[in-house]
């Protein structure tokens, strides 16, 4: 998992991961998909992005989560918008 400045380490992460196993917070379930999500912006090509969103995106709307299916249908209707980072590495943000 690729990390950011700010975010989990990679214990703390594993750490996330079993609270979210053993549990139903919906708070701990949100948190792990935001996460996930950040290593979309890590993918190498267009293609591994690609597939990656589409993992992700089954994950998050199996979650259960209405925030989370919100947001990822969301990002669905902007994919386009968002692989036209693998092209440039650039943002506006």
């Amino acid at each position: 998992m690729a990390l950011y400045p700010g975010e989990l380490d990679p214990e703390r992460f594993d750490t996330l991961c079993d609270l979210v196993a053993l549990t139903h917070l919906q708070t701990a379930r949100a948190y792990y998909h935001r996460i996930r999500f950040m290593d979309f912006w890590s993918q190498p090509g267009i293609a591994q992005a690609q597939r990656f969103f589409k993992q992700w995106l089954e994950e998050a709307r199996r979650s259960c989560l209405a925030p989370v299916t919100k947001v990822a249908q969301t990002l669905c209707n902007h994919l386009g918008g968002l692989l036209t980072y693998f092209r440039h590495r650039i943002t506006n943000a």
